[in-house]
C-alpha cells in the first residue's frame, strides 16, 4: 500500500490454502492498513482485477463487487444479477484450496 495524505492506495494478491469454519458466512478481506473515513454513505473505491476458482454463481449479466464500508478496514464481497439487490458472496464460494483473488483500490482515512 501507499498512503499520501489521507488517501490510501492498495493492491492485494490473495491465495487460499484451506477453507474452514462456517462456509455460510460472507467473504471478507480484513486487515487493510488504515480505517476508512467515517461518514454516512462513504465507500472506498475498489475493484477486482483477477479471480480464479471462486464460484460466484452470478450467471449472464451478473457481476461481483467489493465494498469498503465507512469506519472499517475490511473489504466485503458481493454478487449481483443485472439490477437486482446485491447479496454477500458466501465463504463456500471459495470451494477450492487454490482460490486466487487480485483486488485493488483507494480510500480516504479518518
Amino acid at each position: 500500500y501507499t498512503k499520501i495524505g489521507d488517501m490510501v492506495h492498495f493492491s492485494l494478491w490473495i491465495k487460499t490454502t484451506a477453507v474452514s469454519g462456517t462456509t455460510s458466512n460472507g467473504v471478507e478481506i480484513t486487515g487493510l492498513p488504515f480505517t476508512a473515513y467515517n461518514a454516512t454513505n462513504y465507500f472506498g473505491a475498489t475493484t477486482f482485477v483477477y479471480m480464479v476458482k471462486l464460484d460466484t454463481d452470478v450467471g449472464t449479466g451478473g457481476f461481483v463487487q467489493t465494498r469498503l464500508d465507512a469506519n472499517t478496514n475490511k473489504l466485503r464481497i458481493f454478487r449481483a444479477q443485472d439490477d437486482s439487490t446485491t447479496v454477500a458472496l458466501l465463504a463456500g464460494a471459495c470451494d477450492s484450496n487454490d482460490c486466487r483473488i487480485i483486488v485493488g483500490g483507494s480510500y480516504k482515512t479518518g
